[in-house]
């Protein structure tokens, strides 16, 4: 159960354009401190 609380699962096809793969990069550092903020809040 931990692990899958902990894991993330990024999936890409053949419609994924070099612009989405950037946008994901971006995003993801401040997706996982809110992630983190609210586990924290639920412990």
């Amino acid at each position: 159960e931990s692990d899958a609380r902990g894991a993330l699962r990024l999936t890409l096809g053949h419609t994924s354009t070099d612009a989405d793969v950037d946008a994901v990069i971006e995003a993801l550092p401040a997706a996982v401190e809110r992630a983190r903020r609210a586990r924290r809040a639920t412990s």
